[in-house]
């Protein structure tokens, strides 16, 4: 419309407009920002937001990316999990987002949260806008193949912004171990640590020996046994691990939850490797033109 600074273009004139784009190779102007925000802004939004982000879209000054997705919400919006407890005047968002296209070059984010735990699961959603996509407790991590190229995004938010000014404690508490083959070797949260696969090499070793899936993993408890050494140096290790089994089932559904990201986010190559195995697909690929 023209009273937002644009041409005052049909629907119709637009999309001819964007196909003499496409023709000519250039991206279609404004991204999300012209393409979804912008209209959402005109029907729905305020008179202050209208005045804030409109002209700054249609001029490129800003950026926007779309967060949707998540790990267990894709095609199923209402299942998504991304929180947002009103504090004040703000939302607290926690959760995460994949298929961010745009992010890493975005200034704002506008996003589906669920608000509102209790309603149904169609419902209890909110639109918000994040003002600032390089806040503190906001990491992007892109998907880059060796050339270079870039895929995805995958958002991973946590609310640092209690634990930066030194008023709690962080609140990512799970961290994850994963080999060289993509595999995940073990899982972390808090101070306990549950092993899944184990190398048994010794010295140079470790990168010649393989990974070996343990039937029961190991149980670990970092502050206590910060080396890992108690299956080997406590003749009592076992009784204690079979006191503990309530740790390992729940840290083994955040493991199962994060391979569910894998999905999304294949291994972009195989690992390295100098065995005869490796040579003869290569050989194979090869000769079969592939």
């Amino acid at each position: 419309p023209k009273e937002y600074g644009g041409a005052g273009l049909s629907a119709q004139e637009q999309f001819v407009l964007n196909e003499e784009f496409a023709e000519a190779g250039v991206n279609n102007v404004g991204g999300f920002g012209v393409m979804m925000i912008g209209p959402t802004l005109m029907v729905h939004g305020t008179d202050e937001q209208k005045q804030e982000h409109l002209t700054k879209i249609l001029h490129g000054e800003r950026n926007w990316a779309q967060g949707w997705s998540e790990p267990g919400a894709g095609s199923d919006l209402a299942s998504l999990q991304t929180r947002a407890i009103r504090d004040g005047d703000e939302y607290v968002v926690n959760g995460q987002k994949i298929w961010t296209s745009g992010a890493h070059h975005a200034d704002w984010l506008f996003m589906l949260a669920r608000t509102d735990p209790d309603a149904p699961k169609h419902r209890g959603i909110s639109f918000l806008l994040i003002d600032d996509i390089k806040t503190p407790g906001i990491s992007i991590r892109p998907l880059v193949d060796l050339n270079g190229r870039h895929y995805r995004n995958y958002i991973d938010g946590y609310d640092q912004s209690a634990y930066l000014a030194g008023k709690a404690e962080d609140p990512r508490k799970e961290f994850w171990y994963v080999n060289d083959d993509g595999q995940v070797v073990a899982a972390r949260y808090d101070d306990w640590k549950v092993v899944f696969l184990e190398n048994r090499g010794q010295a140079f070793g470790v990168w010649r020996e393989p990974f070996t899936e343990l039937r029961v993993p190991l149980l670990f408890h970092l502050r206590r046994d910060p080396f890992e050494k108690a299956q080997h140096n406590s003749n009592t290790y076992n009784d204690w691990f079979l006191d503990r089994p309530y740790i390992i089932v729940p840290i083994q559904a955040l493991a199962a939850k994060f391979l569910k990201t894998m999905q999304d986010y294949p291994p972009s190559q195989s690992p390295g490797s100098f065995n005869l195995t490796k040579i003869e697909e290569q050989l194979k690929q090869a000769t079969s033109g592939h």
